[in-house]
């Protein structure tokens, strides 16, 4: 199967909150800024200035996008917030996600974000991807490590 991009809107929001926001996202999101997951994804899509839905046949994976550094910066945040139906496309979902962010640097050309410690699997994707990680975590003003990773 293929993976089909659309512009993200509330609706999408909705079919991700129906079939569940990852273990591993809500764990980071609570470690990274201590708010609600949810209020989180509507937070962030609501402010992105890229946001994507991701399908896999009719299961929405994920939903990704960037958010400007600031109006003049072609510096950007990406981030990505996936569904527990990513386990049942993962490998169909990696592949797409070199020729993403290859369109994404484009108009972007430095993407960095932070992703937890101990999400070792996400840690191996972005690592695949191309990105690079800063040598030594920070600590969250919540006591967790995060590392940088930035393209």
């Amino acid at each position: 199967m293929r993976v089909r991009h659309t512009e993200a809107g509330a609706a999408d929001v909705g079919a991700l909150l129906a079939r569940g926001i990852r273990d591993d996202n809500c764990r980071e999101i609570r470690r990274v800024c201590s708010c609600d997951p949810v209020r989180a994804l509507m937070d962030t899509v609501e402010n992105a200035d890229v946001k994507v839905a991701s399908y896999v046949g009719d299961d929405l994976v994920a939903l990704w996008g960037v958010r400007k550094k600031s109006i003049l910066s072609s510096e950007a945040y990406v981030w990505l917030i996936a569904s527990n139906a990513l386990d049942d496309h993962w490998l169909t979902f990696a592949k797409e996600s070199k020729r993403i962010l290859a369109r994404l640097q484009d108009s972007y050309p430095h993407l960095e974000n932070f992703v937890d410690a101990g999400n070792d699997r996400i840690i191996g994707w972005l690592k695949w991807l191309g990105f690079h990680f800063d040598p030594e975590p920070i600590v969250s003003p919540l006591g967790h490590q995060l590392y940088r990773f930035w393209r």
